[in-house]
């Protein structure tokens, strides 16, 4: 009887380590993050040189690209876990003097901000998605361009999920 209950209690723990905890205190999930005005000089000739970029789906992959080759993302629990700290970072001017690894989320947040503040697309053009059937909870970007919507994940880049898709325990093996 105490294997059953051993087994249910890590199953447990799991789930909420993994998926609600984050949900609940993560910025940009449950929880709206409020605008940040964009004071940092680098983040802002960023987003002006990449602003010059036509037409809109070419600018769109640039921002992608730039991103996803400024930021890594890992697979290995130890770098997922020992890096706990870069969960909160939630401020673009920061996040932008950053390199290296950073979480899906913040990841994401510099594509919307790039993209908001190059006043080439509008709020509700981006839409913010989660996936739940991962090891942990992902979030991706759907952006909505000339009548159709790309994904964009940033994160799984690194992982060989290219610009349009986005990563799920379906393709986890499959761009590898």
């Amino acid at each position: 009887m105490q294997i059953p209950s051993l087994i249910l209690s890590i199953i447990l723990s799991y789930i909420l380590l993994a998926f609600v905890i984050p949900y609940i205190i993560l910025p940009d999930y449950l929880i709206p993050k409020p605008k940040t005005r964009i004071t940092n000089p680098g983040l802002k000739a960023k987003i002006k040189e990449l602003s010059k970029i036509k037409p809109k789906e070419k600018f769109l992959k640039s921002v992608f690209l730039f991103v996803a080759k400024k930021y890594d993302s890992s697979q290995n629990p130890l770098t997922f876990i020992s890096h706990l700290p870069r969960l909160f970072w939630h401020n673009p001017n920061k996040l932008f003097d950053k390199s290296g690894f950073a979480y899906c989320h913040s990841q994401n947040l510099m594509i919307e901000t790039i993209l908001l503040e190059s006043k080439c697309f509008k709020k509700e053009d981006i839409k913010k998605k989660i996936v739940i059937f991962n090891p942990v909870i992902h979030q991706y970007l759907l952006v909505k361009i000339n009548g159709k919507s790309i994904e964009l994940d940033p994160w799984a880049y690194h992982n060989g999920i290219p610009y349009g898709k986005h990563e799920n325990w379906l393709n986890f093996f499959s761009y590898r």
